[in-house]
């Protein structure tokens, strides 16, 4: 009986999964590094106040949110605006998971929280498939 070998290459579904998955963790990487430095600037400020502190939340998001979309559509190198709003979309339920063991709720900043790192993703996304690969200097 013969045995048939496939090859998993690089293309349709499975790039599109391993870019997800690589950037996401990007991102979720970056949010905790952003976090660790505005747990340090906390720490030197002083007291901050609380409404403060839930801006640096969302900028956080934001921006590991903008960083996982760049990062799939580099890896995708086609469909910049979906891949990086999937990214954002991830990102946004990293985040939205984490804070539910904090007690919180679905709220209408939840539902902004969700567009705006959607949104931020895709223009990464977007950003990631229009990157040149290399600079050229004349």
């Amino acid at each position: 009986m013969k045995t048939i070998k496939t090859k998993i290459t690089n293309t349709g579904a499975n790039l599109y999964v391993k870019a997800l998955l690589a950037g996401t963790t990007a991102g979720a990487l970056s949010a905790v590094l952003l976090l660790c430095l505005f747990s340090g600037i906390l720490l030197i400020s002083g007291n901050l106040p609380l409404e403060l502190l839930k801006w640096f939340g969302i900028v956080i998001g934001i921006i590991s949110a903008f960083i996982s979309g760049y990062l799939s559509s580099r890896i995708t190198k086609a469909n910049g605006l979906i891949v990086g709003a999937c990214s954002g979309f991830i990102i946004f339920l990293i985040l939205f998971i984490s804070g539910l063991a904090d007690g919180s709720i679905l709220t209408l900043v939840t539902l902004i929280k969700l567009i705006l790192y959607s949104l931020c993703g895709a223009i990464g996304g977007i950003k990631g498939v229009n990157k040149k690969d290399k600079l050229h200097i004349k």
